[in-house]
């Protein structure tokens, strides 16, 4: 009862292959249709992905602090992900992990 239901189903096969948010044929820039930016949002955390229903400040939100070692086994300071800007959705990166083959491997010499 408490979940949404699915109003439709969202096609993988229109997301571009390779790590971006849109790929190059012939010569032309194809946009994933599922990547946007969002009017006034933050710098650097301004992407959005309505496949994921997510933007980059919902996946940082989502990581918190960042915690870590120092090569020499001392620990770091906690980082919030907001300040690292974990998330690259703004700059067209793939956070879906959906068609991640590189966009080169169809094609032959």
């Amino acid at each position: 009862m408490g979940m949404r239901a699915e109003t439709h189903m969202k096609d993988e096969t229109v997301i571009p292959k390779g790590f971006y948010c849109y790929s190059v044929i012939n010569g032309e820039r194809v946009q994933c249709p599922y990547w946007n930016r969002i009017k006034d949002g933050l710098y650097q955390e301004d992407g959005y992905c309505s496949f994921l229903e997510q933007s980059d400040w919902d996946i940082n939100e989502k990581a918190g602090m960042l915690t870590g070692w120092r090569s020499d086994g001392k620990p770091l300071p906690p980082v919030s992900a907001h300040e690292i800007k974990m998330s690259l959705l703004w700059d067209e990166c793939k956070e879906c992990d959906v068609n991640m083959e590189d966009e080169d491997d169809n094609f032959t010499s």
